[in-house]
């Protein structure tokens, strides 16, 4: 089973970064069309805020203001 952070890394980059275990087709991968979007120089920047709970504690919370959130 995959974590939210190595699933959503599936369909954003080309390589299995942030652990990822299974990528999507190359035709559907954001990085062949805009570039790497988690890299600041890119023109299309995101910062992508995952949840350090598991399935079995998760609760939605305010993501920008809780410490239970990593940037990778």
């Amino acid at each position: 089973m995959s974590i939210p952070k190595q699933t959503m890394a599936g369909y954003l980059f080309k390589d299995r970064r942030w652990g990822c275990r299974k990528l999507s087709s190359p035709e559907n991968c954001v990085e062949r069309d805009f570039g790497d979007v988690t890299k600041k120089e890119n023109d299309l920047y995101v910062t992508f805020l995952f949840s350090t709970a598991t399935a079995d504690n998760v609760a939605i919370n305010d993501i920008v203001d809780d410490d239970g959130y990593e940037r990778p």
